[in-house]
């Protein structure tokens, strides 16, 4: 490929009409040698400079750099790129040697051109990561958009959110992803996919081998759709994480959703949160899930959960063998509610996060802070939960006000168990003495049991 020549680049340095600034790119090179121009063709050159030289300057500027190496990560969202500028910077991008992460959201881009979008951008050697939010594709442009991707071998990430889509839009989304077999992540949150349309979509998607992570919120799935996606989705062999968010899902459909996800032999994290789960609906997925193999968080937050069903929602969930992080935020519970989730879920071994949002008033936190202390946790965090503002509560000098949750549990943990062993030994040396009558021995026997409850 030749070099451009003297008048190539003094052409490309005049003003654009779509562009008031020069192509700072090129500003003081007089020739373009061993940069990424040398590669294209020559035809390609010319294109490529006056592409530059007809996009918004900050555009320009970011994608200039792009191709010239090192950049990993480009965000042209909000650019107002429209249509023809998105396919002009989806051509050029197609060259960019690092670049692995792309957002070009909010940039109303026309369904007539997306096809060759993404054609384009699936040929960038090494993309993993592209974001098309809120562009309104429709269907006809989904349709279209999926009808490119079989060019990809390297994305992992595609976030298709706010697309108006439909159903038809997204099944052929989802039929088009089968071809990419890289693909580990797709958001296809609020597309109108519907309760009826649900199942054109995931009875594809549940093909993939690749696939490990799904957004499905904001669909209107209620819960006949939430049972039906999960249904298909059960089979799905890699299947990480579903998100069932703001589906408008009740009691029936939590217990649908978890009667079929629990075959899933991959799943590890479940979220309904933002519908409108009861007691009856949260203690059954509770419930169901128990006998899934590899559950280790779920997501019950901002629904109807009260503080009749805080605790046996909690004992249920320490049945479950390898959860690790619930979320529980936001529901109708108390501080009543939420003390009787703490005083059972401490003692569950496993856990390591029980978020229960910014809804802990003072007196919650107080009696959560009492109870963390009366048997401190092995490994559990609770977000909002400062135990350096209860100091006087839990009888700790002054001198602990700098110190973190876990060094605090940790003293108190150490504390007990001096405390415990202590009692042990005057037990066994009373005892040995003969002091003890049976009845008193069988007392402090059953304190020191109670102690360890």
């Amino acid at each position: 490929a030749r070099p451009l020549a003297e008048d190539d680049v003094a052409r490309a340095m005049a003003p654009s009409r779509n562009a008031g600034a020069p192509l700072c790119a090129l500003a003081g090179r007089k020739r373009a040698r061993n940069d990424w121009l040398d590669h294209l063709k020559p035809t390609d050159q010319m294109r490529a400079v006056e592409t530059l030289g007809n996009l918004p300057e900050d555009a320009r500027f970011e994608i200039e750099r792009s191709l010239e190496g090192d950049v990993v990560e480009l965000d042209l969202a909000f650019q107002d790129l429209r249509g023809p500028g998105s396919e002009a910077a989806a051509w050029l991008l197609k060259y960019a040697p690092d670049l692995e992460d792309l957002d070009m959201s909010r940039n109303c881009i026309e369904g007539d051109r997306v096809e060759n979008i993404s054609r384009e951008l699936c040929r960038a050697p090494k993309l993993r990561k592209l974001s098309l939010v809120g562009n309104q594709l429709g269907t006809a442009g989904a349709q279209r958009f999926a009808e490119g991707l079989d060019s990809s071998t390297s994305l992992e990430v595609l976030d298709l959110t706010d697309n108006n889509m439909g159903e038809e839009g997204s099944a052929a989304i989802a039929r088009g992803l089968l071809r990419t077999p890289t693909l580990k992540t797709l958001n296809l949150r609020g597309n109108r996919i519907g309760a009826k349309g649900i199942k054109n979509v995931v009875i594809e998607l549940k093909n993939s081998t690749s696939l490990e992570t799904l957004y499905l919120m904001n669909n209107d799935l209620g819960d006949a759709g939430a049972e039906t996606a999960a249904c298909e989705l059960r089979t799905a062999p890699n299947l990480k994480v579903v998100y069932f968010g703001y589906n408008q899902i009740g009691d029936v459909g939590a217990e649908g959703i978890a009667k079929q996800l629990v075959h899933a032999p991959s799943l590890e994290s479940l979220h309904v949160r933002w519908n409108n789960i009861g007691d009856a609906g949260a203690l059954a997925i509770a419930r169901e899930l128990y006998r899934a193999p590899c559950l280790e968080t779920l997501g019950l937050g901002c629904n109807d959960i009260s503080d009749e069903g805080a605790e046996p929602l909690a004992k249920q969930l320490l049945r479950l063998p390898n959860l690790k992080v619930v979320y529980l935020g936001y529901n109708k519970m108390t501080d009543r509610g939420i003390c009787d989730v703490v005083r059972v879920l401490r003692g569950a071994h496993r856990l390591r996060k029980l978020d229960l949002g910014n809804q802990v008033v003072p007196a919650a936190s107080e009696g959560i802070a009492r109870l963390l202390a009366e048997r401190p946790p092995a490994c559990l965090e609770i977000p909002k939960i400062v135990l350096t503002n209860h100091l006087d509560a839990l009888q700790l000098p002054a001198e602990w006000r700098m110190a973190s949750n876990s060094e605090i549990l940790g003293h108190l943990r150490k504390s007990r168990t001096t405390a415990l062993y202590t009692f042990l030994a005057s037990v066994r040396r009373e005892h040995r003495s003969g002091l003890y009558k049976c009845k008193e021995l069988l007392q402090h026997i059953e304190t020191f049991v109670s102690c360890l409850r």
